[in-house]
């Protein structure tokens, strides 16, 4: 049985966009699926 992850939790974060607004991360995803990548700075 393959089942899609619950993404409800994932959809509620909010984070900063290229111009420092807060964005709900669900936005990404209202019209079409999504890939979400977190950098991670080193350094």
């Amino acid at each position: 049985m393959d089942s899609a992850p619950d993404t409800s939790a994932l959809g509620a974060i909010e984070l900063r966009d290229h111009t420092g607004l807060p964005v709900r991360v669900s936005t990404a995803w209202e019209d079409a699926p999504a890939v979400l990548v977190f950098l991670r700075h080193f350094g």
